[in-house]
């Protein structure tokens, strides 16, 4: 998972728009992507953080 800005993902992520061709969907998405970098880690971390541990019983 790409639950750190400087994970592999984001590095190929970036490389991408740097070759996809400008107005293309995957630049789009790709870019779309990166610009919300910060709030989708934010966002995974408070996922993981709510989420039991596995093997726990809940009740």
């Amino acid at each position: 998972m790409a639950a750190q800005p400087t994970d592999p993902f984001w590095r190929v992520l970036t490389s991408l728009c740097e070759i996809l061709p400008a107005g293309s969907e995957d630049i789009k998405q790709a870019q779309g992507l990166l610009v919300n970098k910060d709030s989708l880690l934010r966002e995974s971390r408070e996922v993981e953080s709510a989420r039991p541990e596995q093997g726990r019983r809940l009740w």
